[in-house]
């Protein structure tokens, strides 16, 4: 399964890359992320909810950032579980930072996810409209953390 999405935020591009890296400002923009837990400089577990039309899935997962290009490119690799049919998965994220103005930032990410287990079986146009659907949120929640609102 395979997702991709661009979104802008304007805010400087150091400051965009800094909340990348942040584990507990990522999972604040996460929907569903119930838990987020640094487990070393560049790793992290969490525990996040996805919420379906009918039911509900608890995943687990450990994140590693892979590569780094500050602050322009990051690459990290996702391994984690579900508690439907014991399933599975592994997903590799790509998120390319390009500064389009100044203090305007386009934010491009990729995610390729490879289920295994009850997931697998449920449908892939399904979770993929699922994952766009996150996705939006995501970057929605992320642009109202970062945007600047005008005083006065």
């Amino acid at each position: 399964m395979f997702a991709d999405h661009k979104f802008r935020i304007k805010a400087p591009i150091q400051e965009v890359w800094e909340f990348l890296l942040t584990p507990e400002k990522i999972g604040s923009c996460i929907p569903g992320c119930e838990k987020i837990e640094p487990i070393g400089e560049d790793a992290y577990k969490s525990t996040i909810i996805i919420k379906l039309p009918i039911f509900s899935i608890t995943t687990k997962s450990t994140t590693t950032i892979t590569e780094t290009d500050p602050p322009h490119h990051l690459k990290s690799l996702t391994d984690g579980e579900y508690d439907l049919g014991g399933g599975k998965y592994h997903q590799e994220t790509v998120v390319d930072l390009e500064e389009i103005a100044e203090n305007e930032v386009e934010v491009s990410y990729s995610a390729e996810t490879k289920l295994e287990g009850g997931l697998a079986s449920f449908g892939e146009k399904i979770m993929s409209e699922v994952a766009k659907a996150l996705g939006e949120q995501f970057a929605k929640n992320m642009q109202v953390k970062l945007e600047r609102k005008p005083v006065g």
